[in-house]
């Protein structure tokens, strides 16, 4: 587990940034502002044991009625699918009521979606001011085609109670990829609350959003926690209700990454503080912003 002082670096090269565009002056206002996260930064070779990883084939639990043991799916139901037509005739029409009266319910097609990463949370720094379960793992999915774009899930199952599990069919298929923690602070995107409470004016308005492009460059791809990165018009967490900062950025995901789908654009995984402490990602709430 990376220790909690890793954040103390990153402060470091943060104040450098903000010095480098004449920020110093409000250097300690914008510090307040700023969130710790971690970058998923991908090695070259797949991870040969249980680990922390993006993309290829989860390890779950080898219990099919633990949880987290199911691969996750979504019904195609819930996309607007095309009504059951009778053949021709009154004969066919004979033959679709007869079968309505059966009581037979179709088979409802589903499709799996694809894993985008998973995280050991013995890998973790605990995060100032962010709380979540102290075991177990974290694990995301995707599908582009999906009706519900994707889910999360939290078990608290022990690593040798775990197995790789290889994709079913129709599952996306994401090059698999071990991964190194890179302890960030983020900064506040403009357009969002967070950025609006900094009451930036004058010169410091564009100082300010050039720090946050060359912060955002600097650390891109598969973001933990933080602020989200990149311009969001807009705040992303507003759709979501509650009050101000009851929400929290779980992780995103740029399309532009290894784990890049066929149209550009950045997927977000967004969660309640409080939701997030108890380990309920059943909770968790999903945009992809293009």
């Amino acid at each position: 587990m990376l220790p909690a002082h890793v954040f103390g670096s990153a402060e470091s090269s943060l104040q450098r940034a903000l010095a480098d565009e004449g920020l110093d002056g409000i250097k300690d206002r914008i510090l307040a502002a700023a969130l710790p996260a971690l970058m998923l930064v991908p090695q070259r070779a797949a991870p040969k044991t249980f680990a922390s990883q993006i993309g290829g084939d989860p390890w779950l639990p080898i219990d099919a009625s633990a949880p987290g043991a199911a691969w996750p799916s979504v019904e195609l139901a819930e996309a607007k699918a095309p009504k059951e037509r009778a053949p021709k005739g009154d004969d066919g029409k004979r033959k679709l009521a007869r079968g309505a009266k059966a009581g037979a319910a179709p088979e409802v097609p589903r499709l799996a979606y694809g894993l985008v990463a998973q995280i050991p949370i013995r890998d973790l720094p605990r995060i100032p001011g962010l709380d979540f379960p102290v075991r177990g793992t974290f694990w995301f999915y995707f599908h582009e085609r999906a009706p519900k774009l994707g889910t999360s899930v939290h078990s608290e199952v022990l690593p040798a109670d775990l197995a790789p599990r290889p994709r079913p069919d129709g599952a996306p298929a994401h090059p698999a990829r071990a991964v190194r923690y890179e302890p960030i602070l983020t900064l506040p995107p403009p357009g969002t609350r967070a950025h609006s409470k900094l009451k930036l004016r004058g010169p410091d308005v564009a100082r300010y959003e050039r720090a946050v492009e060359k912060n955002c460059a600097a650390h891109s791809g598969v973001q933990l926690f933080g602020h989200p990165s990149g311009a969001v018009e807009g705040d992303l967490f507003e759709p979501l209700g509650g009050k101000d900062g009851e929400h929290t950025l779980l992780l995103s995901i740029e399309g532009k990454s290894e784990l890049g789908w066929a149209k550009a654009g950045t997927l977000y995984y967004l969660i309640r503080k409080d939701d997030l402490a108890k380990g309920r990602l059943d909770r968790t709430e999903i945009r992809l912003i293009r």
